[in-house]
């Protein structure tokens, strides 16, 4: 099998090290390494390969430094002469650069399977480029590799079937743990910019919606000097950047508190994201890396693709309109900390990868044959299990570890969590939530709205190692509007009415209603 694997920008070359170790674990996978050449400084490209051990590119297209649709057309050109020459089975791509881009274009119009490491981001900002970018090569990717539940929900919002999306954490975060230690062995940036930990903020600017504005940039570095006066600041000057700077006269806009250094290797930036009081950036890389090692992040943006971490609390958006208002942000959010979340995975999705690839051997569609419906804006995670002709409509949401059976109708806005069984021919009505521990049993009917609940204390915030178990067993009836509280039975052929609320269990063949749920009446058998 031969997988050929297009890079051309920083980021991109730190994730290829863990999908490509991956892949050589797996066996009998021959991979391809096509550098873009995107990004052309010396120190932004040959440092990478040198340092984090990446072999060298098979081709180096050298295509840099050029507006956006030259850039991508000259690299659609040549990536197509290569696929053409090398034949793979699978065209990996990662992220949301012009190389991305290309390199998805030129497999799809070769009618060659397309993976996509970092799938369903988004900024819902059509301005960006990389937004662009990241919309094209998902919806021509065969593949599509999400890092959060929220990147899944993009998609399924898009339209893109589910069948080819899947939740497998972040390969940043597998790069931060795998080089994290080295870099604490190896480096000694600290040392040679004289820096103490925790002393200090990291810098970094690089996307064209500020470098390539002077108003935004001037913002940007009369901003960082207001903040220099607090706390030193250090910036790794990315060559456009640099360039920017010099051709519109910028630099009285920074006092003796900033300062600028060349761009530095991967290690190096990571030992300075550990230890930086706050960073404050444009890159979404560098806004993960930073809640990896639990920093303090500003994003010099009016979004991110990273919404989880604004939520959380770790990260601080400060669009550049005023520095007054951005160096306010900044100096804001020195020493706070965010919620204890972890939205990036186990550190294994270079693993999770490197096997899904591998196990379709460049079959494209090799996932378009199950044996269920699943509605296009519906979200199933990849582990569910779904019996044959089950129907999940539009925005049901099932965890990874359901258990679904045959013939079922699961539908509109339904949730179903992890440590649930549901039989078959099984009908769950608009609305409902079905939390772990709920065992609902063959021929079961669920009307809309009605409620379970699997903790008795729901707001003491002491989770049971097990939740109690719910029991529905066959043949049931539970109506709209039902509340069913933790721990009970409902019996067999058993009715619970329209806003009953149950509180015990209910016998077999009984019909109950009212709040609290009394027994009405046998049905007849």
């Amino acid at each position: 099998m031969k997988v050929v694997t297009v890079v051309g920008a920083r980021p991109q070359f730190i994730k290829a090290v863990v999908v490509s170790k991956a892949l050589a674990e797996q066996g009998n996978i021959v991979e391809v390494l096509v550098h873009t050449g995107q990004h052309f400084d010396k120190n932004m490209s040959d440092v990478f390969f040198a340092e984090l051990g990446i072999l060298p590119p098979a081709y180096n297209l050298g295509i840099g430094g050029k507006p956006h649709g030259a850039m991508t057309g000259e690299q659609l050109i040549e990536i197509e002469r290569v696929l053409l020459q090398e034949k793979p089975d699978w065209v990996l791509v990662y992220g949301d650069t012009n190389s991305t881009l290309a390199g998805a274009l030129a497999a799809a119009k070769l009618h060659i399977p397309v993976a996509h490491v970092e799938a369903g981001l988004r900024s819902f900002n059509r301005s960006m480029p990389e937004e662009i970018n990241r919309v094209m090569t998902d919806h021509v990717s065969d593949l599509l590799f999400a890092p959060t539940v929220l990147a899944m929900r993009n998609l399924a919002l898009e339209g893109i079937p589910p069948r080819r999306c899947f939740q497998v954490g972040d390969v940043m975060l597998d790069a931060a743990r795998f080089f994290g230690e080295l870099a604490s062995q190896r480096s000694s940036i600290l040392e040679s910019l004289q820096l103490k930990a925790g002393s200090f903020i990291l810098a970094t600017v690089h996307r064209a919606e500020n470098t390539d504005d002077p108003d935004r940039l001037q913002i940007i570095l009369s901003a960082l000097n207001i903040a220099g006066e607090t706390l030193p600041v250090v910036w790794p000057v990315h060559p456009r950047t640099r360039k920017q700077i010099a051709a519109h006269h910028l630099a009285a806009h920074l006092g003796t508190g900033v300062r600028l250094v060349d761009p530095v290797g991967y290690l190096d930036m990571l030992m300075l994201e550990r230890h930086a009081a706050l960073i404050a950036t444009d890159s979404g890389g560098v806004q993960k890396e930073a809640f990896f090692y639990r920093v303090p992040c500003v994003t010099l943006r009016a979004e991110t693709e990273w919404l989880e971490l604004v939520e959380a609390g770790w990260n601080r958006l400060a669009p550049p309109a005023d520095s007054a208002s951005v160096a306010a942000v900044i100096l804001a959010a020195l020493g706070t900390k965010g919620q204890a979340v972890e939205p990036y995975g186990d550190g294994h999705a270079g693993r999770r990868i490197a096997k899904m690839i591998c196990d379709r051997r460049g079959q494209a569609d090799a996932g378009d044959h199950q044996s269920y419906f699943s509605h296009a804006q519906a979200l199933v995670e990849p582990g569910a299990r779904i019996g044959e002709r089950t129907r999940i409509w539009a925005f049901a949401h099932v965890l990874a570890g359901a258990k679904i059976g045959a013939d079922c109708n699961i539908c509109d806005h339904v949730f179903i969590e992890n440590d649930v069984l549901v039989g078959d021919r099984v009908t769950i009505k608009c609305g409902v939530q079905l939390w772990d521990g709920l065992r609902i049993e063959d021929d079961v009917f669920i009307g809309p709205n009605a409620t379970f609940t699997n903790d008795i204390f729901p707001r003491s915030k002491q989770y049971p190692e097990k939740f109690l178990q719910t029991h529905i067993l066959a043949g049931a009836s539970i109506g709209a509007n039902a509340t069913i509280l933790a721990g009970v039975t409902i019996g067999e052929k058993a009715m619970v009415g329209a806003g009953a609320v149950v509180t015990k269990d209910v016998p077999a063949h009984a019909i109950v209603a009212g709040n609290p749920a009394r027994i009405i009446r046998y049905e007849e058998h």
